[in-house]
């Protein structure tokens, strides 16, 4: 049976955990949804993003990220151009080994559970975010499809990947702790759509869709499809920062006194101090930075 979008790549992202242990152990897994599919797989040189628009490039229609969260951002990255889609008409297909990202659309953890959602013509118009900001002191841009973070939450991402990933979720301890004893919320100026905010920033979410960080719903009533981002602006204290987090594995965290809560379609952030950003759970530069999104930029395979 094949699908009605063609021959899928598959973009096996071989950094990111426990997919089958070689191509032929995840071919048979790809095969058992019945779909015609090649595998492309990354390596030292060549990253999810750099496949993803080869095969965009080469007419393909149907890409399917294998592997985390950071492997279905590369391959968004690479299926995206300057403005928008490379291809209006791609559908990007998830087989993922730990995502928060598919958690908002219900989908299955672990490649053997998620490759029957790969069959079939079921598609989701999927909102797609823009991330206009500085890195290494050059204009950068991003695309994301889960949840952004300014500040805190961004610094401690940035300390995460600074450290060896041989030292598993202590690493993450490490940087929690390290970020929050030298961050200090930052006087910032932050401009959405028709409103703004001033004042002293903790954290800044921005999200289109629900989970992160293990399945934390950040932002529950998300929609990746309903055209705005929802915001949270943290402007509590570290505490009130550490307090939200241990609230929300179960979504008591909102509302809050210390979290404001808006739509939109655009912000502007800009800080008295150079602020770390963060996308789908990836360090990707500082502010100041300007955030877009783009209403059913891709299609997600469900």
């Amino acid at each position: 049976m094949s699908s009605p979008f063609g021959k899928a790549v598959v973009i096996a992202d071989r950094r990111a955990g426990p997919l089958p242990r070689d191509t032929g152990g995840l071919s048979a897994v790809v095969a058992g949804s019945g779909i015609d599919f090649e595998i492309r797989s990354t390596n030292p040189g060549t990253g999810p993003a750099t496949l993803a628009r080869q095969a965009v490039d080469e007419g393909c229609a149907f890409v399917v990220a294998a592997g985390d969260d950071a492997t279905i951002h590369e391959v968004v990255n690479g299926m995206m151009e300057e403005e928008g889609p490379r291809n209006p008409e791609a559908i990007l297909g998830v087989l993922p080994t730990r995502s928060d990202f598919v958690r908002t659309f219900g989908l299955p953890q672990g490649a053997a559970a998620a490759a029957p959602h790969l069959a079939g013509g079921n598609v989701f118009g999927l909102d797609v975010g823009l991330i206009r900001c500085t890195a290494r002191g050059e204009p950068h841009r991003r695309w994301f499809v889960n949840v952004a973070e300014v500040g805190l939450g961004a610094e401690i991402v940035r300390r995460i990947h600074r450290l060896p990933r041989r030292l598993g979720h202590v690493r993450q301890l490490l940087a929690f702790w390290g970020a929050l004893g030298q961050f200090d919320p930052v006087p910032s100026r932050i401009a959405l759509d028709e409103r703004s905010f001033e004042g002293s920033l903790t954290n800044l979410v921005v999200a289109n869709a629900q989970f992160m960080q293990e399945g934390r719903p950040v932002a529950p009533r998300a929609h990746p499809g309903d055209g705005k981002f929802d915001v949270l602006i943290a402007k509590g204290t570290k505490r009130d920062y550490v307090e939200t987090l241990t609230k929300m594995p179960k979504g008591n965290h909102l509302p809050s006194p210390s979290i404001k809560e808006y739509h939109a379609v655009c912000l502007e952030v800009d800080a008295d101090a150079p602020l770390a950003i963060a996308a789908d759970g990836l360090a990707v530069g500082e502010t100041p930075a300007r955030f877009q999104l783009i209403p059913s930029a891709l299609r997600l395979k469900i």
